[in-house]
């Protein structure tokens, strides 16, 4: 039986403001790291703009997944379908 290629997941967190995002991002990679999962984390910094230049970026790597921990509730589809095009499974945390 062939082995699976290691995942590759991008993660654009909204920001680490809090001790609670802080804690949501070193969960993310200890739980990435026990599973063999390259991760990949995007700081936007409070901004949409730079959560949408993070998902951009993930689509062009190729990457397996993408999270989401948006800054705001819309104005994702556009990106959203950039990520469906290349069949890429967006989740948002």
């Amino acid at each position: 039986m062939a082995m699976a290629a290691p995942l590759t997941v991008g993660f654009s967190q909204v920001g680490s403001e809090s001790g609670w995002r802080a804690a949501e991002t070193n969960v993310a990679k200890s739980e990435a790291e026990k599973r063999g999962i390259t991760l990949k984390i995007a700081d936007g910094q409070q901004k949409q703009e730079n959560q949408i230049k993070a998902v951009r970026s993930f689509v062009a790597q190729g990457v397996d997944a993408i999270f989401i921990a948006p800054v705001v509730a819309t104005g994702w589809e556009p990106v959203l379908k950039e990520a469906k095009d290349a069949d890429i499974p967006v989740f948002f945390a």
